[in-house]
């Protein structure tokens, strides 16, 4: 009796999930083919395709234990699979984060005023000079008088010298934007038309960044994330210009949505990530105006990414070299952007 009740109780649940398949696609009992609109935007290799054991495509994509094309199955099968009512009921409190995400900073920033920002992107490990000079001197002594390093320790000098090598960008990285705020307190206009620093708001260059704005006298805007070790909300970011957020791709849109100006430190995947997205939005045309980009650090970008070559294997063009600027000096990155804010919108 338990087992026919069982039974029953499947059924159920599989003919009220193909139902609700159904349902979403309009149609009570039938389910309704994609409309013209939609086949517009399928892969080439689907279009023209008809729900039949022979693809017109011949793409060969088959779904497991069956000869139909993947992509042919009914939806009725794929809902018993994963029936929707499965999924909005796994994603509803991700959905409500990413909708979090999204709302909040558009109050945090109109509360605050800041509309017009230039984002700062940047390696959370770059030390401080002084921080990575008192650590290269703490090894240097230790390692005094001893004829054979051991690997290990060997390795941690090393780096303890290129740390104190890196700690150049955290200087400039402040520098510029001390120069870049306060070249945005003297512009005659409103205080919503005015330029503000935004970083990561995290260590390394985004701390050197906000710092330099706040010596200027600015507000500066930190947009954190909770990730595992280097992720903390640096002092220097104003707390009326602060969100953390759950989702890396909501914080991407907020880092680049007031932004106005870039400039992209050393750095490593996060700071590849943001840049390369960048300059494909605005080749693809995708933002609403150019935004004029500075690599910051020639000797650090040519050794880390060969733009020659990847114009040479014509995996890009030359002209997308024109979307950003090489520069490795504080005078010549100021100069640039605030030459570039100019001219763009005043």
């Amino acid at each position: 009796m338990t087992a026919k009740k069982s039974s029953k109780n499947k059924t159920k649940v599989k003919k009220s999930a193909a139902s609700s398949a159904k349902a979403v696609n309009g149609v009570s009992g039938k389910v309704s083919a994609k409309p013209d609109s939609q086949q517009d935007r399928l892969h080439p290799r689907y279009k023209g395709c008809e729900e039949s054991v022979e693809c017109a495509c011949k793409c060969g994509d088959t779904a497991a234990g069956t000869d139909k094309p993947l992509h042919h199955q009914p939806a009725e099968s794929m809902a018993l699979d994963q029936p929707i009512e499965g999924v909005f009921s796994d994603m509803s409190e991700r959905l409500m984060k990413i909708q979090r995400d999204l709302m909040m900073p558009a109050f945090v920033f109109e509360r605050a005023g800041i509309q017009n920002t230039i984002t700062f992107f940047g390696s959370a490990q770059i030390k401080s000079p002084e921080v990575a000079a008192e650590a290269f001197e703490s090894l240097k002594k230790k390692a005094a008088g001893k004829k054979n390093l051991s690997d290990d320790f060997a390795a941690k000098l090393q780096k303890a010298k290129m740390d104190l090598k890196m700690s150049r960008y955290y200087a400039d990285a402040e520098e510029l934007a001390s120069r870049l705020q306060e070249w945005s307190n003297i512009l005659n206009v409103s205080h919503d038309d005015k330029f503000y620093i935004m970083t990561g708001g995290g260590p390394g260059i985004m701390e050197a960044a906000n710092k330099g704005a706040r010596k200027a006298g600015g507000k500066t805007a930190g947009l954190t994330i909770l990730i595992p070790d280097e992720q903390r909300r640096n002092d220097y970011v104003s707390l009326d210009a602060w969100v953390n957020f759950n989702y890396f791709l909501m914080r991407k849109f907020w880092l680049l949505f007031f932004a106005k100006a870039l400039v992209v430190f050393p750095g490593g995947t996060g700071t590849f990530d943001e840049f390369f997205e960048v300059v494909t939005l605005m080749k693809t045309r995708k933002t609403h105006n150019y935004i004029p980009t500075v690599l910051f650090g020639k000797e650090f970008w040519s050794g880390a990414v060969d733009f020659k070559y990847l114009v040479k294997t014509g995996v890009i063009s030359s002209k997308d070299l024109s979307f950003f600027r090489l520069e490795d000096s504080v005078d010549e990155a100021a100069e640039y952007i605030t030459s570039e804010l100019e001219r763009i919108y005043f």
